[in-house]
């Protein structure tokens, strides 16, 4: 009795073989080039090729001792067959049957415009767009006005001359960057921000590796990122770190950042450690970026330390006065001056009487002092124009214990001992918050005596 399933499992890989093949056949067509230089197009029709393998080209005389010469079956594409000797094909090259039947039919067209035109409209319904092209430049080499020709290679009449968008834009100084025209000199900016971008990516994905790995249960995962992190030195790095570690809420993970960018050399990294040393929400990570600002560092630290004495919170011009005085540049003095008092906006909680209106409606009769609801605002309260209400006055005088309050901002100005600490420090003089007379000393010494050093002591001025 036939096992019908072992036979099945037997012809199943057959068949699909032989759909394969003839799908192939179908689809593709070969050519083969001979040592001679002559050229055969067709379809190879042995087995081994079909499947992927390549043919093995033995040389003739080995062939012929072994008594086994190899062959390449092909049948070409008018449909006749060959069988050549494997020695005399130096390559066979796969190419879609439609490329071989372009071949075919471009040997056969004459050289003709109107014939070439019906090439090239075959090549078009049938998807073969370098064939195409390649057709219709023929065509030009015939008729050079041939306007369709022109067309369907995409060229446009500019200034009495047939070209193509990309060469006419080429000719105003333009190019096609990442489909878009622009300058040609800005061909190598736009490179670089490229080349930029992708090291950042590039950094961004390794950085984000690390970072997660701080957060595993494993141990040693967790000291190799670290260990990681730590070892970075690329100034490249810089926007990859702010974007995961500095943003964290995690204070070790900003910490660590603050350590990264301690270690980088150079001076890159300064503006990142002087904000960080300003605006981190721990005191802790904020001394730490303070204390890693190195003496070599300080040039390029001490105008941004300044420009926040102007900062519209007063905590921040504090903390910059603080390391201005441990930076100790002299060029800071008049900045300084300015800041020992700042005036800032602080919220102040008032009561809203903005909709609202006062009266007693136990007005005693005749008692100048309590009026009566008027008849407009009665129809205001009315129609909801008081969202808020009326407030009744107590007969008594008590105020009422729960008004309606609104927040409003008032400017208040503040008294900053760490800049005035900073300027007395630099100048050896004490004026105290007198910006006035800290003026007209600065004012004095600028004009007789700028040459002198701030540490030479100037009497105080009348």
């Amino acid at each position: 009795m036939v096992d019908m399933a072992k036979v099945s499992g037997q012809v199943l890989p057959v068949v699909l073989a032989c759909t394969a093949l003839n799908a192939a056949l179908i689809s593709r067509a070969d050519m083969l080039t001979l040592h001679t230089g002559g050229v055969v197009r067709g379809r190879v029709t042995d087995s081994t090729f079909l499947l992927g393998l390549k043919p093995v080209f033995p040389d003739r005389d080995s062939s012929v001792k072994r008594g086994r010469p190899s062959t390449i079956a092909i049948t070409t594409l008018t449909g006749g067959h060959l069988v050549l000797d494997a020695s005399q094909v130096r390559e066979i090259t796969r190419r879609p049957l439609l490329v071989e039947d372009f071949e075919v039919r471009k040997r056969h067209t004459p050289e003709d415009v109107d014939a070439l035109w019906k090439l090239a409209e075959w090549c078009r319904g049938r998807g073969l767009k370098p064939q195409r092209e390649e057709t219709l430049r023929k065509i030009l080499v015939l008729d050079p006005d041939h306007v369709a020709a022109h067309q369907g290679l995409g060229e446009s009449r500019f200034d009495g001359k047939w070209r193509t968008r990309d060469e006419e834009m080429r000719s105003r100084g333009f190019v096609k960057f990442e489909g878009r025209y622009v300058a040609l000199q800005e061909v190598d900016i736009l490179k670089k921000l490229h080349s930029r971008k992708r090291i950042e990516q590039d950094w961004t994905e390794r950085v984000r590796n690390w970072s997660n790995a701080l957060s595993s249960t494993e141990p040693e995962k967790r000291r190799r990122g670290r260990t990681q992190l730590l070892k970075i030195a690329d100034p490249n790095v810089i926007p990859a770190l702010n974007k995961i570690l500095r943003t964290s809420e995690d204070e070790e993970r900003r910490s660590l950042y603050v350590k990264i960018l301690s270690r980088m050399p150079g001076s890159e990294a300064v503006r990142y450690l002087v904000e960080q040393s300003l605006f981190d929400t721990s005191q802790n990570v904020r001394v730490e970026a303070q204390d890693s600002i190195t003496q070599q560092q300080r040039n390029s630290a001490c105008p941004l330390y300044a420009r926040e004495l102007h900062n519209s919170d007063n905590d921040v011009v504090r903390r910059a006065g603080r390391m201005l005085e441990k930076i100790g540049d002299e060029s800071v003095v008049r900045a300084l001056i300015e800041a020992i008092v700042t005036t800032h906006e602080v919220p102040v909680n008032v009561i809203d009487n903005s909709n609202s209106y006062g009266f007693n409606p136990k007005n005693p009769k005749g008692d100048p002092n309590v009026l009566p609801l008027p008849p407009d605002v009665a129809g205001k309260l009315a129609t909801g124009q008081y969202p808020n209400g009326v407030t009744f006055g107590s007969p008594s005088g008590v105020p009422d214990v729960n008004p309606h309050l609104r927040t409003v901002m008032v400017n208040r100005e503040f008294r900053n001992p760490e800049v005035l600490s900073a300027l007395t420090t630099l100048t050896k003089q004490s004026f105290g918050y007198d910006k006035d007379q800290w003026r007209r000393w600065w004012a004095a010494r600028t004009t007789t005596g700028a040459s002198r050093p701030l540490s030479a002591v100037d009497p105080a001025p009348p």
